[in-house]
């Protein structure tokens, strides 16, 4: 993983991860990873988001995949108090009850400020309540997938923390999910952003993000 995007992204502990830092001297952005594996905190969740908006940090959720296969109505009680919602697109489509990745995409964008529905060799999908994006995925040939999503997520937050808009957030993800399924295992892959951004420089014309229709 990207060494200052990992840094920004997790926080070492039996979990998956509770707050996560861009570097400065206190936390600057809460993300619990994997919602529904999080069974101590899952009753507290909607107030720990709310405290940490209170804070003033900024708020982002992987709800990953539930075991039960229940897909709880908490979580989206819980979303209003999430800047960014980075669900795969079953994920989406389970929580949301919907049949296809546009339906959740909207259905999620009424309760998060931010959603991205991750859609592996398809790209993704990104809503913010203003706007709505498809973003293709760069053709790579895949060697392993385990950490593509982790990756992802932080390329987007590292976007989105840094100021960036919508379309330019979801292009350096795709750029961080397809370099990270070039290579087996997930560290060591990426040395830092520029090497992102040299991607990019070299690739980056290959992918138009486009709005989705309303």
């Amino acid at each position: 993983m990207i060494p200052e995007i990992e840094r920004s992204c997790k926080r070492p502990g039996p979990s998956r991860g509770v707050v996560l830092s861009t570097g400065a001297a206190r936390a600057s952005a809460a993300f619990p990873g994997s919602f529904f594996l999080l069974t101590a905190l899952r009753p507290e969740m909607r107030e720990l988001l709310r405290e940490a908006r209170r804070r003033g940090l900024t708020t982002s959720m992987d709800p990953g995949w539930d075991p039960s296969g229940e897909w709880g109505n908490d979580i989206r009680a819980t979303l209003p108090f999430v800047d960014v919602f980075l669900p795969n697109e079953t994920e989406a489509m389970a929580i949301t009850s919907t049949g296809t990745p546009e339906k959740a995409l909207a259905a999620l964008s009424g309760d998060a400020r931010t959603v991205v529905v991750k859609r592996g060799a398809e790209g993704c999908m990104a809503g913010n309540g203003n706007t709505a994006l498809r973003c293709p995925a760069f053709k790579v040939k895949a060697v392993d997938v385990t950490s593509a999503g982790d990756i992802f997520n932080a390329g987007f937050l590292h976007g989105f923390l840094h100021g960036w808009d919508l379309g330019e957030s979801v292009k350096f993800a795709g750029a961080c999910g397809a370099m990270s399924v070039s290579r087996a295992g997930s560290a060591g892959i990426m040395t830092g952003v520029e090497q992102v951004q040299e991607f990019l420089a070299a690739r980056g014309s290959e992918i138009n993000v486009r709005a989705i229709p309303t």
